[in-house]
């Protein structure tokens, strides 16, 4: 039997994906920070957070509108752009697992339906560059890096069949993509269309959330509001959140799904960059972001991101 833990993702049914080590990612992460000039004698680095405003007006956004505490200290703010009309570079995991053909009103039909939807309103044809990972108790990523759409939604696993490994899923995903050449005016997320279920993965709910808060990639959900009050709608609600992304749960009697609710957290998302000295090493810290001038406007952001010791 392989270890999962030794494994990469790689094309077609050859082979499952893999969860590589944690520190690997960090340290992409840290040679991707972009490094500013020598200030008093010390190197920075801005380090960036992906958020998204609650805000009926977002673009009126700045600089001066925010706080951000690292530990409960305030920290540097340098910069903040709008990440609305970036390309996308995506992952799209499938949950073909058994447990979809019981939860889902119409069963896996009804949420691969939804993906399909989802690839024709959401992602750009031509433009944005997706992969699409089938998970249930393995993992496969069968399209890598295409443009057209359609090639994901041909071949999405529609037969709902086996146990779920949805947390090894994500992780691999993250990491996966993390690893991938990141592409000039594009933005990297993970959607992720499932039950909540898991109940073969090696990873936990606390080693996918870290997993994703170190690759910094956010994740967007759907999953069937059958399951929103129950321990796997909780746990994905949470994952979603501290990972500066969002869940949303479909009504059980959803047809026709109109994925407004996803365009407007994409439209509303920036880039926030803060300014620390860099030392080579790094650490995951705690983070808080909000509006000083409104505090009743929402931040949606990771719960903890990497900076410099």
């Amino acid at each position: 039997m392989h270890d999962l833990r030794q494994l990469t993702l790689s094309q077609g049914r050859q082979q499952p994906c893999a969860i590589l080590a944690p520190m690997k990612c960090l340290a992409c992460l840290i040679l991707c920070c972009s490094v500013s000039p020598v200030l008093y004698g010390q190197r920075m680095v801005n380090v960036p957070i992906a958020i998204i405003v609650d805000n009926d007006n977002p673009n009126s956004l700045s600089l001066s509108d925010l706080k951000v505490e690292l530990r409960h200290q305030p920290v540097t703010l340098t910069s903040i752009s709008p990440l609305a009309g970036k390309r996308l570079q995506y992952v799209l995991l499938n949950d073909a697992s058994g447990s979809t053909r019981n939860v889902w009103p119409n069963g896996t039909k009804q949420q691969t339906d939804a993906e399909d939807q989802f690839l024709k309103q959401i992602v750009v044809a031509s433009s944005d560059v997706g992969s699409l990972v089938n998970f249930s108790d393995a993992l496969y990523i069968d399209v890598q890096n295409e443009n057209n759409p359609q090639k994901l939604a041909a071949k999405l696993d529609r037969k709902g069949m086996g146990d779920t490994k949805t947390y090894d899923a994500v992780v691999s995903a993250a990491q996966w993509l993390a690893r991938q050449a990141a592409l000039p005016d594009y933005r990297k997320v993970i959607f992720l269309f499932t039950d909540g279920d898991d109940n073969t993965s090696r990873s936990s709910l606390d080693e996918v959330t870290d997993a994703l808060q170190r690759t910094g990639i956010p994740i967007f959900i759907v999953a069937p509001s059958s399951v929103e009050r129950k321990r796997e709608g909780q746990k994905l609600s949470q994952l979603a959140s501290q990972s500066g992304g969002r869940v949303y749960f479909l009504p059980r009697d959803t047809k026709q799904v109109k994925f407004d609710f996803l365009k407007r957290d994409l439209a509303q998302s920036f880039l926030l960059r803060i300014a620390m000295p860099f030392s080579g090493d790094a650490e995951m810290v705690p983070v808080t972001i909000i509006d000083v001038n409104d505090p009743r406007i929402h931040i949606v952001a990771p719960s903890r991101i990497v900076v410099p010791k």
